[in-house]
């Protein structure tokens, strides 16, 4: 979970999605042309030389992250970029998928448990230690309560201990969020909604619409936003809204990486190949990439607001921007290749999603690997290209 944290002694880190975001630019090839002009004095303000995943800020409002490498942690201020080492006790090899700070403790979530940091001392919560026996994905705070999530289960932490709230077997989660009466959990086959009596139902679509969601946030209106590799979706009040390519042509077709929120409504995203983006209240979609403004680089793998300024980490560089520059602004848009998107998937027997590329030389590699019986589809947009089963 891309949530944002505030401390001025600890940082967070993740190498996950650094390694997720290189993985999926160097997978995702589509061609492109930038369609529109910026007004007069409405640039980002550029650092080339500072390439970091954007995650939180301090209560100096220094923005800190880590590099795009992932092997130190990465802070900017003034315009000057900061490098550190990463704490030597959590080892080497690590994947990082989540922090938080509550209480003057960092909380991390790897893929070997979670870390429990303090100014004194570290506590490693995993399977020798805890309920919590392998990867924590995310974490988060809601009434005083600190709630974790690992690939199949919740947990919650109370009385200096870690408590399994639901275990679903054959579900794989990525995100989640706590909210008065319900809590609401993303995952591979879908966005679930789990409430006071702990049945999970899956509930929330948009005309049937089914994929792999990844983040999931509370905007301050109280709306719910959900994010896919192809499309962005809002949830509130019963309505759900679906934003993407099939309905907004200006959005691009896959690779929306982070999203976060500015005081005016506006959402903003980060693309793996087509830069950055806003989403007006208004339905204006505004998409920045090199062909059109100064924007520093088109791969970008994180956005994150902080007092008014938009960041936009990617691989060529940090990219700032000042909100109320938007509002003025004609909607930029993007013509994007149909056949760029075309998606490959593989399925077991069982209906359990086990592979999902952009890249057709990699999915007929993969396929010589497996064995049994397995269902392959081929799509490009909503049409289904192929779908058959296949027993190897």
């Amino acid at each position: 979970m891309n949530a944002h944290f505030y401390h001025p002694f600890f940082f967070p880190f993740n190498l996950t999605k650094m390694t997720t975001s290189l993985l999926r630019s160097l997978l995702f090839i589509v061609f492109w042309a930038g369609i529109g002009t910026l007004a007069s004095g409405q640039t980002w303000t550029t650092y080339p030389t500072v390439n970091m995943v954007l995650y939180g800020t301090d209560a100096e409002k220094t923005i800190w992250g880590t590099t795009t490498y992932g092997d130190q942690l990465a802070f900017f201020k003034d315009g000057q970029q900061t490098l550190r080492r990463l704490p030597s006790v959590l080892g080497t090899n690590r994947s990082i998928f989540d922090m938080l700070w509550l209480n003057d403790t960092i909380w991390v979530g790897t893929d070997k448990g979670l870390a429990r940091m303090t100014k004194q001392d570290t506590t490693i919560y995993n399977a020798a230690s805890s309920a919590i026996k392998d990867t924590v994905k995310a974490l988060y705070h809601f009434n005083n309560v600190l709630y974790a999530l690992g690939p199949s289960t919740l947990f919650r932490y109370q009385g200096g201990i870690w408590q399994i709230v639901k275990q679903s077997k054959g579900l794989f989660y990525n995100d989640f969020i706590v909210t008065r009466d319900s809590i609401f959990l993303t995952g591979t086959t879908g966005v679930w909604k789990m409430g006071a009596d702990l049945v999970l139902r899956k509930s929330i679509y948009y005309n049937g619409y089914e994929d792999q969601y990844d983040r999931i946030a509370i905007d301050a209106h109280g709306k719910i936003w959900v994010s896919s590799w192809w499309d962005l979706f809002q949830y509130g009040n019963g309505v759900f809204q679906y934003y993407g390519n099939k309905t907004i042509p200006a959005f691009p077709t896959a690779g929306l990486e982070d999203f976060d929120f500015d005081s005016q409504g506006n959402v903003w995203m980060a693309f793996g190949k087509q830069g950055a983006a806003a989403l007006q209240p208004t339905g204006k979609f505004l998409n920045y990439t090199t062909a059109n403004s100064n924007i520093a680089g088109d791969n970008a793998h994180s956005v994150l607001v902080v007092d008014g300024k938009v960041y936009v980490g990617s691989f060529q560089g940090l990219s700032v921007l000042d909100v109320s520059l938007v509002t003025s602004l004609d909607p930029l848009s993007v013509a994007s290749d149909p056949s760029a998107s075309r998606r490959y998937s593989i399925w077991d027997a069982l209906g359990k999603a086990l592979y999902t590329s952009l890249n057709e030389q990699e999915y007929l590699e993969t396929l010589q690997t497996l064995s049994g019986l397995y269902l392959v589809r081929i799509q490009e947009g909503e049409k289904w290209l192929e779908t058959k089963k296949i027993l190897r």
